[in-house]
């Protein structure tokens, strides 16, 4: 039963009105777009049609040792029944519970009877909710089992028809195969939406090196007459030094695409004993270009006596960029930014402070969240991706360090980021 061969109904006075309901079924699973609606739409049609007191579909979700766990994902029942979503004993259900029916059901069987017919941890299962018969079937497509449907009666034993077994058995397929193609959509959109990300978070990471190089190459083309051979070395130096970054951003980037996957957790970083205090000297001189366009003066508070961090160089980069960018971005003109750099509590702190707008108190919880934009705008008519503190925040994590924010609204806002301190063995 790889593929959906649907079964005959066997002939019967209920054999119309199943084929009726099978029909319409199959309708609905090919024109749903999300799960959810498929079984709004499903398990009432079947416990109708079957007079059923309950109709429901368990997934399969292995959790111990491979063996199948089945979460309860929808029910649909009798007005006067209560819903059993709300069971604990139903919201996880191991393999250990129904361990005979496991064994039939991941072989394509389909599992019926009332209590009497079943082994001892089954039938306790059905005591336990008041079930006197069943009626299972196994939703498998593309040799994955995926979970199963049933039927339940609490009111009556019943012996369930023939009619019964072929209409849950074709169901049960021709849903297993709606799931798998709503999985397969929804990994396809998964991996488009994190192509955008990937060229999103690219784009926003080049910005700033493309935006201080095109100053550079601005103050060489109309000031070169004016330029000493040491200041137009320098020049070049540091452009050389914004490319070398950018290209370590490409290859970090197509390195590590975990960065954008919301399930993966961490990008993979390499850390290194660091001296910040360079890198911050480094990244002043790059930025300070910027600072000119608002006349903003950037006091650099630091000391290369400060011990050194235990830290991925371009990650330290990135997030010192960021929040230097974003303070020179929503800083007033004429304003002043400081970055200090100290050691506090056995981890290197970074501080970038300004005095821009602030953040206001209702927006400091979604302040690192991906693609937030907030009430504050760019003073210089810059732009904002909203992509900056969500990378800044993802970095810092994966170095095992802290980031926040401390702000009083109108005041500016100070960015701390604090490192492991590299510990040197003796």
């Amino acid at each position: 039963m790889d593929r959906y061969r649907p079964l005959l109904l066997p002939a019967g006075s209920d054999t119309l009105a199943y084929l009726s309901t099978l029909l319409k079924i199959q309708y609905n699973l090919l024109a749903c777009s999300d799960s959810e609606t498929l079984f709004a739409s499903l398990l009432p049609d079947i416990q109708l049609a079957t007079r059923a007191s309950y109709a429901y579909f368990f997934s399969n979700v292995p959790l111990f040792d491979d063996r199948p766990t089945y979460s309860l994902v929808a029910e649909s029942h009798l007005p006067t029944l209560p819903s059993r979503k709300e069971r604990p004993n139903l919201a996880l259900l191991p393999h250990a519970h129904l361990p005979n029916w496991t064994t039939t059901l991941v072989h394509h069987g389909l599992v019926f009877g009332t209590q009497k017919d079943f082994a001892d941890e089954e039938r306790f299962f059905m005591a336990l909710h008041g079930i006197r018969s069943i009626l299972l079937a196994p939703a498998i497509a593309e040799k994955r089992f995926l979970g199963f449907l049933g039927i339940d009666d609490c009111i009556e034993e019943r012996e369930w028809s023939d009619t019964d077994k072929a209409f849950m058995q074709n169901v049960a397929s021709a849903l297993a195969h709606a799931l798998l193609r709503l999985q397969t959509t929804q990994e396809l959109q998964r991996a488009s939406q994190e192509k955008m990300e990937l060229m999103e978070i690219l784009a926003h990471d080049l910005k700033n090196p493309l935006s201080a190089i095109s100053l550079s190459v601005d103050t060489i083309l109309h000031k070169h007459d004016k330029l000493s051979s040491e200041q137009l070395e320098k020049r070049l130096s540091q452009i050389k030094e914004l490319v070398s970054r950018m290209t370590d951003i490409c290859h970090q980037m197509l390195r590590d695409k975990q960065l954008l996957s919301h399930l993966s957790g961490l990008p993979i970083l390499h850390p290194e004993p660091l001296g910040i205090a360079n890198l911050i000297e480094t990244l002043v001189e790059a930025l300070k270009f910027q600072a000119a366009e608002k006349n903003l003066q950037i006091i650099a508070e630091t000391s290369k006596t400060v011990p050194k961090a235990f830290a991925d160089r371009i990650a330290v980069l990135q997030i010192l960029e960021n929040l230097i960018s974003n303070a020179i971005k929503f800083s007033p003109f004429g304003k002043r930014i400081w970055i200090r750099l100290c050691v506090h509590q056995q981890r290197v702190r970074i501080e970038v402070a300004d005095e821009g707008p602030g953040i206001k108190p209702q927006e400091m919880k979604r302040l690192f969240q991906k693609r937030i934009r907030l009430s504050a705008q760019p003073t210089g008519g810059e732009s904002s991706t909203g992509y900056g503190l969500w990378i800044c925040k993802t970095l810092v994590y994966a170095m095992h360090g802290r980031i926040w924010c401390e702000s009083t609204e109108g005041q500016g806002a100070t960015f701390i980021v604090e490192l492991p301190m590299h510990v040197q063995m003796t």
